[in-house]
């Protein structure tokens, strides 16, 4: 969407400054499809009922290949070389000084809204790497996945597009003129030569993107993410419209009516995919094809008969126009969306009108910035150094800026200390007690708190809802009340389900319930503490599987089923093994306006430093147990049923039945998952408490040998255990 939105504009100037022939006039089909796809992906921002309109973004990477390799081929037939050092120049004249603009203006409208905890230093984090041209890369690091609560309150979210652009710019030209070289010194036909190479790298990088979308994660990033974001993941759009080129001449005789047929069907298809495409489509897999190949057809069709009837609206002089502007406003509406609704979170206008606020912006970064740019780069054959120095310098000065001062607090103390507060880690997550890695595999011994080996031992375990009571559970080791292991997963529940998000089952997830169950029949009676968020049942985007009847759960209430029997054959299990077990309630949670949780990352900076209540969020207990009813009823009917005890946390967290993330300036929650280290720290005379009244129940021994692992059948959930 990059140098290819307007290359064609002035296709014949491009090509002189590259030493490529002039190939076309300008194809105004082209343009209006640039258009479209511009729009797609702001409507699909700005939150209109387009579930799928990100599929722009592929439409922008078919075009480019188009363009570029149509360019490059051009150049080679030619002369048969390429000007590299001309051809990067332009793109840099092209492309980075708009973007720089824009990143500088939003790092100055971060320094002033976004909160200095977290967001303000992801935004710096990427609009460096984005004028580095790796905002994907940082992106992928910094935030997860493209659909995650995380990315989409960064303003600079969009530049990931640009970096895949970029990098296609930077590799492409050089592959293609190398293996130009080598065919020409073994005699072989070159133009034949580059077409089998782009048909390779086309097949390779599908490949490697849906093994990519289809693998479990396992490792520090989500695959379906390293493929949305990655380059190599995303070339074979790129190829698409390259392998275009190939076959210009014999395609421009397809006749009308078969390019008719062909716009048609590439028009009902690019309609098919918005509509059928959505967030949790494990994105891109095999929907993206659906946008590729409309815009193949599109591209095709146009090449014969730009004006049939379905081409005629894409050639329209308003869709030339908007197509003439769709790098511009591609630059500037994410960032007025994201600021808008950080401005007025409640209002569901709020991203239509920052999108349509960002046209007058892009229009100015058209008028005044790429226009005399792209003229002084035609008339001189570059940009005057300076200024484009000066327009790179400026943005880089301001996200080392903006990364020092927010992580220093910008010097405020009352920001310093929240920071403390919320940023704090639980005991263990840093030295390996809190990660997906098989427990039989993990090294405990940094994880293990000994008092005295003729007192009993504690295990914790299960998800980041059991690690955040890490600290407050510490403090009986220091008293000599009970040995602790830390052993905890992030994000995975010690629940016998295979938990599935977005079309992909949390393989290490599974792992770890698996291997923490074999462990524990390894080891010396000991009391399990379980805690969960248990949050996947009330969520759209879980879908719960029964490992051991093959049940598929997808409404909250079918998921508080197989949750519930999936506990409780866990607890069937420790015990089995000649454990004890009990469980650690789930605690009220925080969610905000958009079903997102509540954290400080969505509290403007001059809030948060102004008045931090205005920061907070309170519910009460009524209302949230309301909203966690299933998961609580689920929670308690196997504490019932299996007669292990539960501790309920709620009375004390949330005096008076009211919650609040903020209590007499002590920071409750530390986010709307969790509890804040000091809170927990806080309830260690509760949990050390709860801890002797359960070692002290009649032991389990004598029923241990009586009830199931996993794998075998649990009794009904409610049923009394025997």
């Amino acid at each position: 969407m990059t140098e290819g939105m307007a290359l064609t504009r002035s296709l014949d100037a491009t090509a002189r400054a590259s030493g490529v022939p002039d190939t076309s006039a300008r194809f105004d089909h082209i343009q209006g499809l640039r258009a479209v796809a511009v729009l797609l992906v702001i409507a699909y921002h700005a939150g209109l009922p387009l579930s799928g309109g990100f599929v722009g973004v592929d439409v922008f990477f078919v075009i480019s290949g188009f363009v570029i390799c149509r360019m490059l081929l051009a150049g080679l037939k030619e002369s048969g070389t390429l000007r590299l050092s001309v051809f990067y120049a332009r793109r840099i004249t092209r492309l980075i000084p708009a973007a720089a603009v824009m990143i500088a203006v939003t790092l100055l409208a971060s320094a002033v809204l976004q909160s200095p905890i977290g967001a303000q230093t992801d935004t710096a984090i990427v609009g460096l790497a984005g004028l580095l041209w790796v905002a994907n890369l940082a992106l992928l690091v910094v935030t997860g996945g493209y659909f995650d609560g995380p990315a989409e309150g960064i303003p600079l979210l969009h530049m990931w597009s640009l970096s895949v652009e970029e990098q296609f710019y930077l590799a492409f030209p050089v592959a293609i003129l190398v293996v130009w070289i080598l065919a020409r010194w073994r005699h072989r036909e070159p133009r034949t030569a580059v077409l089998i190479f782009i048909i390779g790298l086309a097949v390779i990088s599908l490949l490697f993107q849906l093994w990519l979308s289809f693998l479990s994660p396992t490792g520090p990033f989500d695959p379906v993410s390293a493929a949305f974001y990655l380059a190599p993941a995303r070339a074979w759009e790129f190829c698409a419209g390259a392998l275009i080129v190939f076959f210009e001449e014999r395609l421009r005789g397809v006749g009308a009516k078969r390019s008719t047929a062909l716009a048609s069907i590439g028009v009902g298809a690019l309609i098919t995919a918005v509509l059928i495409t959505d967030s949790s489509s494990n994105y891109p897999g095999w929907h993206a094809t659906v946008p590729v190949t409309a815009t193949v057809l599109l591209l095709v069709s146009g090449l014969s008969n730009p004006h049939s009837p379905p081409l005629r609206v894409l050639s329209a002089r308003t869709s030339v126009k908007i197509g003439d502007l769709s790098y511009s406003l591609y630059l500037w509406h994410w960032p007025f969306i994201v600021f808008a609704t950080l401005l007025y979170p409640d209002a569901v206008v709020a991203p239509l009108i920052g999108a349509a606020v960002a046209s007058v912006p892009a229009w100015l970064s058209f008028k005044f910035i790429e226009n005399p740019l792209r003229r002084s780069a035609r008339e001189r054959g570059r940009a005057p150094h300076f200024l484009l120095t000066l327009m790179i310098a400026i943005p880089l000065a301001l996200s080392l800026a903006v990364a020092i001062g927010s992580q220093r607090s910008w010097g405020i103390d009352s920001v310093a200390r929240t920071r403390a507060a919320v940023e704090a880690s639980p005991a263990g997550y840093d030295i390996g007690c809190h990660t997906t890695t098989p427990i039989p595999d993990r090294d405990l011994t940094p994880c293990t708190f000994l008092a005295s080996p003729r007192l009993p031992t504690v295990i914790l375990m299960g998800d980041s809802n059991a690690g955040q009571y890490s600290d407050g559970l510490l403090p009986g080791v220091g008293d000599g009340q009970y040995n602790l292991v830390l052993a905890t997963a992030n994000g995975c529940p010690l629940v016998d389900v295979d938990i599935e998000t977005r079309g992909q089952v949390n393989e290490a997830c599974a792992g770890y319930v698996t291997g923490a169950l074999n462990w524990l029949r390894t080891q010396q009676p000991r009391l399990v503490l379980l805690g969960a968020a248990n949050e996947a049942i009330a969520s759209s985007d879980v879908v719960l599987h029964d490992p051991q009847s093959g049940q598929t759960a997808t409404t909250p209430s079918d998921k508080a089923k197989l949750w519930a029997a999936g506990l409780r054959r866990v607890i069937y299990s420790v015990e089995a093994s000649g454990h004890r077990a009990a469980i650690i309630g789930t605690i009220p949670h925080f969610t905000n306006g958009d079903g997102g949780w509540w954290n400080l990352d969505q509290c403007t900076f001059l809030r948060l430093a102004s008045d931090q209540s205005s920061c907070a969020q309170e519910v009460s207990v009524q209302s949230e147990r309301l909203r966690q009813g299933r998961a609580l009823a689920s929670e308690r009917s196997v504490a019932r049923g299996a007669s292990v005890s539960l501790l309920d946390l709620t009375r004390l967290i949330c005096p008076e039945n009211i919650c609040s993330t903020l209590r007499g300036g002590n920071w409750i929650y530390r986010d709307g998952l969790h509890l804040s280290v000091r809170t927990s720290y806080s309830l260690r005379g509760v949990l050390s408490e709860f801890v002797a009244d359960v070692l002290a129940q009649p032991s389990m021994a004598g029923r241990s040998n009586a009830v199931p692992r996993v794998g075998a059948t649990a009794p009904e959930v409610g049923a009394e255990s025997s």
